[in-house]
């Protein structure tokens, strides 16, 4: 939304300043020749990051030893170098267990990427076959979502 603000205003400014050199006489009146213009324009480009999951949902089974590893896709688009964490409020039925969510390591460059495992959450030590919906929130570089029961999210920071 920023970078569409940015890119609307830019073209505002050119239109305004070009208009002056269209007018080859003060009468208005065109003489044949042509005017030219030269305008310095600066654009100031914002930080901009977006992580989006490919689904509103995780559904998460735990097998026979109360424990499991589950993967949700998704992407990340950026306009600037930044890196990912991941949090997880478990449902509030899934009282037992332990539940670690891991993303993407590293530095990711500008770009758009899609990642098959954008968010990975382990459990261990929970009852075997316990069946649950995890929510995936999706978030921006300078929106991060307050997370509710049985929801996760991967947070995007820009590296300086």
């Amino acid at each position: 939304m920023h970078r569409l603000l940015t890119l609307i205003g830019a073209v505002v400014i050119i239109c305004l300043l070009a208009v002056p050199a269209l007018a080859a006489n003060p009468d208005g009146s065109w003489d044949g020749t042509s005017a030219t213009a030269t305008v310095d324009i600066s654009l100031t480009i914002l930080p901009y990051a977006e992580v989006k999951f490919d689904k509103d949902t995780l559904p998460i089974t735990l097998n026979k030893k109360g424990s499991g590893k589950f993967h949700a896709k998704g992407q990340v688009w950026c306009n600037c170098p930044v890196t990912l964490t991941a949090t997880v409020r478990r449902p509030a039925d899934a009282n037992k267990g332990k539940w670690k969510p891991q993303t993407v390591l590293g530095t990711i460059e500008p770009g758009k990427h899609e990642y098959r495992h954008l968010l990975t959450i382990s459990i261990s030590k929970g009852t075997r076959g316990d069946t649950f919906t995890l929510g995936l929130v999706n978030s921006t570089l300078d929106e991060t979502p307050q997370l509710e029961q049985g929801q996760a999210i991967v947070t995007v920071r820009q590296i300086p």
